[in-house]
């Protein structure tokens, strides 16, 4: 499996809290072939912050506190 991710920092207007978008592709590593409905979790948060590949294996998270994230796919 293949993960393509790209942030894109932004600014959360109502704490002031800068955030960046979490955005990538899910693919087979093999066929090279998009994953429909993969689970993204970004580990350790708090509350638990995910989400699921479209039909084109690609997801998106909003509003992510900015730096590193470990995410499980």
């Amino acid at each position: 499996m293949l993960v393509l991710l790209v942030f894109q920092n932004t600014q959360a207007f109502e704490s002031n809290m800068q955030t960046q978008t979490i955005r990538g592709k899910v693919i087979d590593q093999d066929s090279k072939s998009p994953l429909i409905g993969a689970n993204i979790i970004i580990l350790n948060s708090d509350p638990i912050r995910g989400t699921s590949s479209d039909a084109d294996g690609y997801f998106k998270i909003d509003q992510v506190h900015v730096g590193r994230v470990d995410l499980k796919i």
